[in-house]
């Protein structure tokens, strides 16, 4: 299975917002999926990979819709010492679906 973690604000202070992080996997079949561990001060979720988790064609649409929860978890939870976690997960998805440019280097 081929595998790969983000992590997300870490290093946030007296907060167990540093411990958030979504992984996302392909499996045998060709499919692909993620897990998701979100923290802020006084409540969490975790759901890590699994064969029960929706599967989709491609890592980007997975990685996508990881971020995406992600993000709307922690709005929801709506804690300011988690903005951090927000921004770096906007910036990703953006990124991914091309919605940010990339800085080109002429060497």
């Amino acid at each position: 299975m081929d595998c790969e973690t983000f992590n997300f604000g870490c290093g946030i202070k007296g907060t167990l917002a540093g411990s958030n992080k979504l992984t996302i996997g392909r499996g045998p079949n060709g499919k692909w999926t993620y897990g998701l561990s979100v923290a802020v001060p006084l409540s969490g979720y975790a759901s890590g990979l699994s064969v029960f988790n929706d599967p989709y064609d491609s890592r980007r649409e997975s990685l996508r819709r990881g971020l995406e929860e992600m993000i709307a978890w922690h709005i929801k939870e709506n804690d300011a010492k988690t903005a951090p976690v927000i921004k770096e997960a906007k910036n990703m998805l953006d990124e991914i679906m091309g919605r940010k440019p990339k800085q080109l280097s002429l060497f």
